[in-house]
């Protein structure tokens, strides 16, 4: 399941992901999303992954990182930051999404909350 708020007062996407997934989900995630009336492509993402996350996605990395490729355009200069705890499954999806083309979207992984959030921050 993909499910997420927009925190405008913080600037920002909270994204939670969890349970089985694929990259249809991601899909869906991203059409609810640009659809929602008070979408905003200025805002960051903070993308919470539960080390239990798992389903088709893992194997369909490279059609989700089409999917974010796609979203990253509408969201040049941003940040998107992803919280998951550090592991095997981490490491996987770190490898595989290395090779994804995010314009000057800038992409990182974190080990908890508070550091996502400082980097966040960063340059507000």
């Amino acid at each position: 399941m993909i499910e997420y708020v927009i925190d405008k007062a913080n600037h920002l996407y909270r994204v939670q992901m969890n349970g089985s997934n694929s990259a249809a989900d991601l899909a869906r995630h991203y059409s609810k999303v640009l659809d929602d009336p008070n979408y905003d492509p200025t805002l960051d993402t903070i993308t919470y992954i539960d080390n239990e996350a798992d389903g088709p996605i893992l194997a369909e990395l490279p059609e989700a990182g089409r999917l974010m490729e796609a979203m990253a355009q509408l969201q040049q200069g941003r940040k998107w930051a992803l919280v998951m705890s550090p592991g095997f499954k981490r490491t996987i999806v770190e490898f595989l999404l290395t090779g994804v083309k995010l314009g000057s979207v800038h992409m990182r992984f974190f080990d908890n909350d508070a550091q996502a959030l400082a980097w966040l921050d960063q340059a507000r």
